[in-house]
């Protein structure tokens, strides 16, 4: 049976990866335009917020018990972000997850395992679909040709 893993020992090493991946691309911030000095020094101490946040998730001991802050924390980031720079940490955040959980086939044979990226997976899983549909497709329409005598 196919079952979806993930690469550390515990789940919560994996979620603290991941929002400390998707928060950190709200730092990933290249302004060219902003010449203004007091433009330049908000966005230093926004970036030295991000990076305050990310470090604050990785560094985290006891994540079960505390991370409300930390998700606050990553809120708190995309609050004050821009709508693009909210959608590029929910994209990274994305990426983290499809990129660092595995999806197992081995179906009980650990002598085959086959592991593979989620991504990987959805990717196999939407071809196999397509192939189904056209066969599908191609299955009708010549039953069709041969009840309408067309065939």
């Amino acid at each position: 049976m196919p079952i979806l893993s993930y690469p550390s020992s515990s789940t919560s090493e994996t979620v603290k990866d991941v929002l400390a991946y998707a928060t950190a691309a709200a730092g990933n911030k290249n302004d060219s335009n902003s010449n203004n000095s007091n433009n330049t020094k908000k966005k230093d101490e926004e970036l030295l917020f991000v990076r305050k946040v990310v470090d604050g998730i990785r560094k985290e001991k006891n994540w079960r018990w505390n991370y409300p802050i930390h998700a606050i924390n990553h809120v708190r980031v995309c609050a004050e972000s821009s709508k693009e720079d909210c959608l590029s940490v929910a994209n990274a955040g994305l990426e983290r997850l499809y990129d660092t959980f595995l999806y197992d086939d081995n179906n009980g044979n650990n002598n085959n395992k086959k592991r593979i990226t989620l991504k990987e997976a959805l990717v196999f899983h939407r071809q196999q679909r397509r192939r189904y549909e056209e066969e599908s497709n191609n299955n009708k329409s010549s039953s069709n040709s041969i009840y309408f005598g067309t065939g």
